[in-house]
Parts: C-alpha cells; sequence; structure tokens
C-alpha cells in the first residue's frame, strides 16, 4: 500500500515537535558564541537548523524503538515490555543496550515510568535514553 504523505508526516509529527524544541532551545540569542536555551522564537536558525536534522534523526530512531515494543498506542505496560524489552537491545541506545535479563528489565521499567502510571509515554522514553 501506498504511504501517503499525511500519514507519514503524522507518524513522525512526535520527533519533529521533540527536535525542533531540542535544536531551538540551544539558541545563542545573545551572540556570544554560548547556547543557553534562552529563546522562545517559533523557529529554527539556519545555525540550528544542522541540529534540527540530526535531533530528527535520533527521536526518529527512539521513536522506532518505542514501537518495535508497542506499536499500536503511545504508552508502553509492563507485560509488554517485560516480553519485548530485547527487540530494543541493539538500537545503539546506551540506556537500553545493558538490559539483558527480565530483572535488569523490571528495574529499568520502573526508571522508564516517571509519573508512576505503570505506563512508558513517548516522552518518558526519549528523556530516560538522553539521560542515560
Amino acid at each position: 500500500p501506498k504511504i501517503k504523505a499525511k500519514d507519514l508526516f503524522l507518524r513522525f509529527r512526535k520527533c519533529f515537535i521533540k527536535a525542533f524544541q531540542r535544536a531551538k532551545s540551544l539558541h545563542d540569542a545573545e551572540g556570544d558564541g554560548q547556547l543557553n536555551g534562552t529563546t522562545c522564537e517559533e523557529y529554527v536558525t539556519f545555525s540550528e537548523f544542522r541540529l534540527f536534522n540530526a535531533y530528527l534523526c535520533i527521536y526518529a530512531a527512539m521513536l522506532d524503538a518505542f514501537s518495535q515494543i508497542n506499536a499500536t498506542s503511545d504508552r508502553i505496560d509492563f507485560g509488554e515490555f517485560k516480553s519485548s524489552y530485547s527487540y530494543v537491545q541493539n538500537y545503539g541506545f546506551v540506556a537500553l543496550s545493558s538490559i539483558t535479563n527480565d530483572n535488569q528489565a523490571i528495574d529499568c521499567f520502573n526508571e522508564l515510568d516517571i509519573d508512576g502510571s505503570s505506563q512508558i509515554s513517548y516522552s518518558e522514553w526519549c528523556n530516560y535514553i538522553i539521560e542515560a
């Protein structure tokens, strides 16, 4: 089946948003060469565009890994994580590659579930991988 542009956009929309926010947060508002994240602009500058593209690839890889565990909803529950963590071990993310058994999967799930909802959101997933 042919994938429509709108479907593709909607599939990766959350990646676009996260990459955009991350790239613009590094803006050098004072022009002093320091990246300080104090800007509120609704665009990325030419110099930030390179970072935006890099972040877009990273967030898309995180979404792909997230989707390996749960491709049907925006959250991963413990049962899904425990039965599927091995699918994401080779994605190149340090936080995920160190999970080698069910006990480590339990610990990882508890660390990922920041809000205590017993489910992992895409935002929690990304934040965990970035902080690792």
